[in-house]
C-alpha cells in the first residue's frame, strides 16, 4: 500500500500536536460512514485518537464494498470543540465540534486525496465517547459515527467523574 505524503503530513502533525497541546485522553474505537449516495454502501473501521478539552486527532482505517468495487480509506482528521468539553476535564459532557478530515482513498480504479470539513456533536460518558457528525462531498454528504474506549488518562486530567462505569466490571453499571 502507498502512501501520500499529504496523509503523511497530516498523520505526523497531528501527532506532534497532541504532544504539544498536552493531549489526556488516548481512545481506540470504531467508526462508520454511511454515504448518503449509491456508492459505497456502508464503510466500517478502527481508529485511534488523542484528546484534550479543545481539540481530538485521530488517525483511522475504514472498508467497505459496492458490488464488485472495494474501497478503502485511511483517515486523518482534528477536531476543535466549540467548547470545553470531556467530563474528565470537569467540562461538558455534550458539545458541537468543527474539523477537518483527509482521506486517503483506494479503489480498484486508483487512488485519490481528498479534504474534507465535518460538524457535529461529540458525547462523553465515563471512559466512552461517542461522536456522530456529518461531512459534505460525496454526493449528498456522509454520516460519521465514532464509538471508542478511553484506555489511557493522561496525569493533568482531573478524572474524578472517570469512575462511574468500572471498566472491568460491568455488572455495577
Amino acid at each position: 500500500m502507498k502512501f501520500n505524503p499529504i496523509f503523511l503530513s497530516l498523520s505526523v502533525l497531528s501527532i506532534v500536536l497532541s504532544n504539544q497541546l498536552n493531549a489526556q485522553l488516548n481512545s481506540i474505537g470504531f467508526q462508520y460512514q454511511k454515504p448518503f449516495s449509491r456508492t459505497p454502501e456502508n464503510l466500517l473501521g478502527a481508529e485511534i485518537s488523542r484528546a484534550n478539552c479543545r481539540y481530538d486527532a485521530g488517525l483511522g482505517f475504514v472498508v467497505g464494498k459496492d458490488g464488485q468495487t472495494k474501497w478503502n480509506k485511511l483517515t486523518g482528521r482534528i477536531d476543535f470543540h466549540l467548547f470545553k468539553w470531556h467530563h474528565g476535564y470537569l467540562c461538558n459532557r455534550l458539545v458541537p465540534y468543527a474539523g477537518v478530515q483527509y482521506e486517503s482513498r483506494s479503489t480498484s480504479n486508483g487512488r485519490n486525496g481528498v479534504f474534507r470539513p465535518r460538524a457535529g456533536l461529540k458525547l462523553s460518558y465515563d471512559y466512552f465517547i461517542l461522536d456522530c457528525g456529518y461531512m459534505p462531498g460525496d454526493g449528498n454528504g456522509t454520516l460519521n459515527i465514532r464509538f471508542s474506549y478511553v484506555f489511557k488518562v493522561g496525569a493533568k486530567c482531573q478524572s474524578k467523574r472517570m469512575a462511574e462505569i468500572k471498566p472491568l466490571d460491568f455488572l455495577k453499571m
